[in-house]
């Protein structure tokens, strides 16, 4: 059974578990874990009491200090564990540089590599210092904790985990689960008896699909000309459409024109594509000052259709 308390009053369920002797473990309060840190460049026979008065000096208050061991060989390393709260007088531990007349360098506690195991059943995922669970030896499986075994070392080791011929924190037992195989992801899902099985995703995709939609359904556009091209073009179709005037056979003479004779001569004019052009950029003048209310705004509208116009 697991349960999960919504508020650290709640939180006090352990204290519940330890007066009624039950078996289970619990995890610590964010605002509980404490900072632990490293000491590298002290010899290793320091007193770990002189590291702690000597740290009070800085405003530190230690609650354990001990040194590191090798698990391999056994002998002491130049290493020194450093456990205190989390306060902001004991967070300038990593400011230190020099202690006991010597130079240290003041690191963060590395890692375990694999998830976290206890030393008291240990189960991983969780710390002994909140498990009451039932103790197993970590040598010979036996019921009771790792310090009280009475095992002889050239006995071959038992796990408790699988049974095998070695430790149960041997990293590559087979119940770790680091070396477990990765479950499947199965899609399919169970109620009330019935397999609801998920859809195959689509053969194709629609975003795809959608892309080529839009580029079949795309206008092509007109090729571009330039204005000045467009106007010469223009009226060269006007002068080649315009009729040539036939010459009579019986030579009259000229008489000087009236006013109302050039009326016509106006309206041809202005069928001229130089001055259909000009008409279009007034229109255009007159749609920049309606569109835009401030003078600046039509300013620059003006300036960049100018400017355009000078680029064409």
């Amino acid at each position: 059974m697991k349960v999960y308390p919504q508020t650290p009053y709640a939180y006090h369920i352990r204290r519940y578990i330890n007066d009624n002797n039950l078996e289970g473990h619990t995890f610590s309060l964010p605002e509980d874990k404490k900072l632990r840190a490293v000491i590298r460049g002290l010899s290793t026979d320091t007193d770990p009491l002189e590291i702690i008065s000597e740290l009070k000096t800085h405003n530190i208050c230690v609650e354990e200090c001990h040194n590191m061991i090798n698990r391999k060989t056994g002998a002491p390393m130049p290493l020194f564990i450093i456990i205190c709260t989390k306060s902001v007088n004991n967070r300038s531990l990593f400011k230190i540089k020099e202690l006991n007349n010597m130079k240290i360098i003041v690191e963060v506690l590395r890692k375990k590599y694999g998830p976290p195991q206890c030393f008291r059943c240990q189960g991983f995922f969780h710390s002994s210092k909140y498990c009451t669970r039932a103790p197993r030896c970590v040598k010979c499986a036996g019921d009771h904790l790792t310090k009280e075994c009475t095992k002889d070392i050239k006995d071959p080791a038992t796990c408790c985990l699988c049974g095998g011929d070695h430790p149960a924190s041997y990293l590559q037992c087979p119940k770790n689960p680091n070396n477990m195989p990765k479950k499947e992801k199965n899609n399919n899902k169970q109620v009330d008896g019935t397999v609801f099985a998920s859809q195959p995703p689509p053969a194709a995709n629609a975003w795809d699909e959608r892309s080529k939609t839009q580029a079949n359904n795309k206008i092509q556009k007109p090729t571009f000309v330039p204005r000045q091209i467009a106007l010469a073009q223009a009226k060269a179709h006007s002068q080649a459409v315009q009729p040539v005037p036939t010459s009579s056979t019986s030579q009259s003479p000229q008489l000087p024109s009236s006013p109302i004779q050039d009326i016509p001569n106006l309206f041809e004019q202005l069928r001229d594509p130089e001055v259909i052009d000009l008409f279009n950029s007034l229109q255009t003048f007159i749609q920049i000052a309606k569109q835009h209310k401030t003078r600046s705004a039509r300013l620059s509208a003006l300036f960049q259709y100018i400017y355009s116009d000078s680029i064409q």
